[in-house]
């Protein structure tokens, strides 16, 4: 069993939860001071890194697009779907899946300052290792027919 440092930012005022999983260590905390600690943990267990960010700061989406190549595909989903965000495209990041079963790629859409705002919080040491930054919606448990419902506070 492989070990992770799971962080979920909460907010883009610092709060943020983390916990350290695997065969030799298992810590967890729930304030930014204690991020420091989690970094010596993971440079002592060699934790994959993985940060969960507010799927309220998200907008999720798919799209029938041409298929083409990962970089041609980046430049052109901001403009095929423009009309479905309120917010200037030259202002947000977008991230693209590769195309599902049904011909649809997955977008996500989040504004580059509140991007940028997740990624101050994490120490340089651990941002260098991220292996997955994704929305907290995706680390729910998830069954096709089955509701999952997470008490997630103010979201």
């Amino acid at each position: 069993m492989a070990n992770d440092l799971i962080i979920r930012i909460l907010d883009n005022t610092g709060n943020l939860q983390w916990y350290l999983e695997g065969e030799e260590a298992s810590a967890a905390s729930s304030s930014k001071e204690t991020l420091a600690e989690a970094e010596k943990l993971w440079r002592n267990f060699d934790a994959e890194v993985r940060v969960f960010v507010p799927t309220a700061d998200i907008y999720l989406t798919k799209s029938k697009l041409p298929v083409m190549s990962q970089v041609k595909l980046l430049k052109m989903v901001p403009f095929a779907i423009e009309d479905e965000i309120a917010t200037d495209i030259t202002a947000s990041h977008f991230a693209v899946s590769s195309v599902d079963g049904a011909g649809y790629t997955a977008i996500a859409v989040v504004n580059r300052e509140c991007m940028d705002a997740w990624l101050k919080m994490i120490p340089a040491a651990l941002k260098e290792h991220i292996s997955l930054l994704t929305p907290d919606v995706y680390g729910l448990p998830w069954r096709e027919g089955i509701l999952t419902i997470a008490d997630c506070g103010q979201q």
